[in-house]
């Protein structure tokens, strides 16, 4: 079920990136609020799908020449940057696309917008800013990412804090967990239930590994309440479950819900820089956002499998 406020009707509101998997399902949650108008800013590769209210721009915000498009959009009230590359090879053959995409970005579309009139803006950071520390990952702890990914995330995440607690800017940081939901089309959860319903054996490995994982309609909703929560400015706060949960588990769950194919659990020895564990501490989410995730794993799956 979408999340519904009507603290956001009659609002203009900004997605960037809103053609991806999050952004989908944030555009469609944005109508559901009563919003006005969103525009869609997108590189052009992937339109979403026609509603009324939308308007695509398409834009790439690694250009210098962004900042002057941003500007010719007119006054917004909330902003959402999910924009982008994932990319958690290591080593990276090009970081430099890597800082391009999701560093200047950020820095062009806060150079770009007219903040006297933004209520509220929310980026997206990632759980990978965490790297391999101890868990559970507190939103205080140093970033201390294992691939040239997590490292760009952090830079950025970095900049939105500085730029708002200098006064330029109103950005708030969420960091996701793992995702998953209906429209994924790659990740585990989708990998997993593709090969089950083909029939195929699925190898777990290692199957010991663990993740926080948080269904999208609760990403979504965390993204709302985050863009509407005051205490959140220049904040980063935790979007996740701060359930641990192994990724053996998780196969062994979906196969139960698939009924076909098979599962194998195998573990071989961790190799250097291998992200062996990550879960979330609410506390902060639970104190700024005023809510926790409320959508199980079972519950997630039995909605995201029939779509898969």
């Amino acid at each position: 079920m979408l999340f519904k406020t009507d603290a956001l009707k009659g609002s203009r509101v900004l997605v960037t990136g809103g053609s991806g998997f999050i952004g989908t399902h944030l555009i469609r949650a944005l109508r559901e609020c009563g919003v006005r108008e969103v525009v869609n800013i997108h590189r052009g590769n992937k339109a979403i799908d026609h509603m009324a209210g939308i308007v695509d721009v398409v834009c790439d915000l690694s250009l210098p020449e962004s900042k002057e498009r941003v500007r010719d959009l007119g006054d917004i009230d909330y902003v959402f940057n999910l924009a982008g590359f994932t990319d958690q090879r290591m080593p990276h053959p090009n970081p430099h696309e890597l800082i391009r995409a999701n560093v200047v970005t950020l820095s062009n579309l806060t150079q770009g917008l007219n903040w006297s009139a933004v209520k509220s803006a929310v980026h997206v950071g990632t759980a990978a800013e965490y790297g391999t520390q101890e868990v559970p990952f507190c939103e205080d702890m140093a970033v201390e990412p294992t691939n040239a990914y997590g490292w760009s995330k952090a830079a950025a995440s970095m900049y939105a804090v500085m730029m708002t607690r200098g006064g330029f800017a109103q950005w708030r940081v969420v960091r996701q967990f793992t995702g998953y939901g209906p429209g994924h089309t790659a990740g585990f959860v989708y990998d997993v239930t593709r090969a089950l319903k083909r029939g195929d054996d699925f190898v777990v490995n290692p199957a010991s590994v663990t993740r926080d994982v948080i269904f999208v309609g609760d990403t979504v909703e965390g993204m709302l309440r985050a863009a509407l929560a005051k205490d959140a400015r220049g904040e980063i706060v935790n979007l996740c479950s701060g359930k641990e949960i192994t990724i053996g588990e998780i196969a062994t769950l979906i196969h139960q819900i698939v009924g076909t194919g098979t599962i194998r659990l195998v573990e071989r020895e961790p190799r250097k820089g291998d992200f062996l564990r990550s879960v979330g501490d609410t506390k902060k989410m639970e104190r700024v956002l005023g809510w926790r995730p409320s959508t199980s794993l079972e519950e997630g799956l039995r909605i995201t499998i029939p779509t898969i």
